[in-house]
């Protein structure tokens, strides 16, 4: 409801006992989750109202010939050319706003201190980490824009963070060791990046 989708969940044909993961889908959006791990989901919307035009390029093969001659004509165009609409982009005041508002509404605390964002004339995103105990994790929130102005992608996970306790680690030479073991893996918090 938070992205205006509506629609019963479905088992994905992928999903099993171990990892479900479940979706709702229609002509220009999809909603997905997944009950295992971190229980991430993620909300994509794309548009099919733009049009545009492939760059000048190779002629289309006709099904014979290896060497292809090179063309001055656009080909397979649809509506209108793509044209920037920075005015329409939300400014990161505007995404931090709306990040908050979002996220907020579905439960998660996150530090928007930490906030990373990016905006230009053809959309702009922001992410933030979680953080536990002062510390980034390697698990972000996501939200895009496209050059419209619309939301076109969220993500996130529905994960509540308890202190179980006090673990010792293994060492970081026989982490290296365990870096050619595909059993063993993990993430660090962008901010390494």
């Amino acid at each position: 409801a938070k992205f205006g989708v509506h629609g019963q969940p479905v088992r994905d044909e992928w999903s099993s006992d171990d990892y479900p993961s479940y979706s709702i889908s229609g002509d220009d959006f999809s909603v997905n989750t997944w009950w295992y791990g971190t229980g991430g989901w993620s909300f994509n919307r794309w548009s099919n109202q733009w049009g545009g035009c492939t760059e000048p390029g190779f002629a289309v093969d006709d099904g014979g010939s290896e060497d292809l001659e090179r063309t001055t004509e656009a080909v397979d165009c649809i509506g209108e050319p793509f044209v920037a609409t920075p005015e329409l982009v939300p400014t990161v005041e505007q995404m931090l706003s709306i990040a908050r508002d979002i996220f907020g509404s579905l439960g998660m605390n996150l530090d928007y201190s930490q906030a990373r964002s990016w905006r230009d004339d053809w959309g702009g995103s922001v992410s933030i980490p979680l953080v536990h105990n002062g510390e980034t994790l390697p698990l972000e929130a996501y939200l895009g824009w496209d050059s419209k102005g619309e939301l076109s992608y969220a993500s996130g996970v529905s994960v509540e963070i308890i202190s179980r306790g006090t673990f010792d680690t293994i060492s970081p030479a026989a982490a290296v060791e365990r870096i050619s073991d595909y059993r063993w893996f993990g993430g660090a918090p962008s901010r390494y990046y």
